[in-house]
């Protein structure tokens, strides 16, 4: 199962920090000490993607296509 995580992203553009929503599509993901590591394909040692929970908006699964 793949899951679809939206989290809020932000760029350094002076004279502001600018925030924007960005979507990963993971296929496992681990919630632990306040952030969300997310796998993109295989579960490795060290995830591919780390981020704030307090920025992640929302987390649903995905449904996979059957051939």
């Amino acid at each position: 199962m793949k899951y679809k995580i939206r989290h809020r992203a932000y760029h350094n553009s002076y004279p502001q920090l600018a925030e924007s929503v960005l979507a990963v599509e993971a296929r496992f993901f681990k919630i632990e000490n306040g952030f969300v590591a997310a796998w993109f394909a295989d579960r490795k040692t060290f995830p591919d993607i780390y981020i704030n929970a307090n920025d992640v908006l929302t987390i649903e699964p995905i449904e996979e296509e059957k051939e």
